[in-house]
């Protein structure tokens, strides 16, 4: 089970940190321990979903501008 330390962020702070944001990835252990009850949906789903639901939505686009620019704003926003 994972632990919450003075090292690692909890809460809002964890979430806001894109290098450690699971999102929904998060366990059930994991949102207790850092905070993030109520703070996420209640669904859990694997990074293995969420890349292959984004990777679904980015190859059904259209034009490869639209595809840049889906990608860039995801590497911007996981801090890359």
């Amino acid at each position: 089970m994972a632990r919450a330390t003075t090292e690692h962020p909890t809460g809002y702070a964890l979430l806001h940190n894109p290098r450690l944001n699971k999102g929904t990835a998060f366990t059930e252990a994991e949102r207790r321990a850092y905070g993030l009850e109520g703070l996420l949906p209640p669904a859990i789903t694997n990074i293995e979903l969420q890349v292959a639901r984004r990777h679904a939505e980015i190859a059904n686009l259209d034009d490869d501008l639209q595809k840049y620019l889906v990608l860039s704003d995801l590497q911007k926003s996981r801090g890359d």
